[in-house]
This record gives structure tokens, sequence and C-alpha cells, in this order.
């Protein structure tokens, strides 16, 4: 019986694609000719059970905002009930981190998106792969990871200037 998995292609609108895999995930990664960086916006094909068959679910991986984020965070929250991660596998953090993930970030069609939020909830290894997909996607966006893995560099998000104790340039320090 085959089972479910997911392929993340990421697009832009001039491209040339390259294949990789990420953790047992196919992924096609399409270097943009405009921007040369990870897109706001990857397709997403989930390969998940409807019945007695493979379905293929077309999506689209969408970096959240601070409300979306906020909204996953909630979504996990409301799946601890309200106990510490501790008292938890770490299974079943990852599902809670990766549902709340998935049912944010994740755009599916409005057709197909009913039933296929609920295979997909029934599918802790799905669930867990997914999440990881979206992490990949949103990490490598933040990141400003090139598209492709070719020549991969990395931008710094945050940048200072050595700090001086205030007051002087350090000579007058105690040592």
């Amino acid at each position: 019986m085959p089972r479910s998995g997911v392929k993340a292609v990421i697009v832009d609108d001039v491209a040339a694609a390259e294949r990789r895999i990420v953790e047992g995930v196919e992924v096609d990664a399409v270097e943009s000719a405009v921007s040369g960086l990870v897109p706001r916006e990857i397709d997403i094909t989930i390969q998940v059970r409807h019945g007695a068959e493979m379905v293929e679910v077309a999506g689209k991986s969408v970096i959240m905002d601070r409300n979306e984020r906020a909204q996953a965070d909630q979504i996990e929250a409301a799946q601890r009930l309200g106990n510490p991660s501790h008292v938890f596998t770490a299974t079943r953090n990852m599902r809670f981190e990766s549902w709340g993930r998935i049912r944010m970030q994740l755009r599916l069609d409005k057709k197909t998106a009913k039933w296929a939020y609920d295979a997909i909830a029934n599918d802790d290894e799905l669930v867990i792969t997914l999440g990881g997909v979206l992490a990949e996607h949103e990490h490598r966006w933040f990141r400003g990871y090139a598209a492709t893995d070719k020549d991969v560099q990395k931008h710094a998000v945050v940048m200072a200037p050595a700090l001086a104790p205030a007051g002087g340039d350090g000579d007058d320090m105690p040592e």
C-alpha cells in the first residue's frame, strides 16, 4: 500500500529546476532569476490517502505573518490542553507544533481542504514530515537563503557593531 508523502516545489516566475532531498521528502528547488532567494510562497503537492486510494492534493506554503504565527501557537496550545511540553513525548510535541504550522502556513484549495486536512491530521508521520517541509521553507525564507543549494548564501538577520562599554572605548575597564 503506498505511503502518504509530500512533494514541495519552490517556484518563481522565471526559474530553472534542481532536485534535492530534504529529510526524505522530495523537493524541487527552483532558482529565481529575479531575486535568487527563496520566495515567500511555494507550491506543495501532498499525497494523501482518500478512502482506498492515494490522491495528490495541491497547495501552497505561504510564510506566516505575526497574526498567523500567533494563531498557529494557539492551535498548538489547544492541543496540549494546558499541559507543559515536558509531559509529552518528543514525537507528540513535534506533532502539536507541526499541526499548528500546517493549519496556518499550508493553503489548500477550498474544494479539497476539509477532507484533505482531516486525512493529513490522521497520519502522524505525514503531519510531522509536512510540518518539517513547511518549517524548512520558513527557515530558508527568513534567513535569506538562495533558492537552490548551490552556493548557499546565508544573510544575517541582525547586524550590530561591536559594542564598547558605555562612556568610553573600554580602556578604563577594571581588570
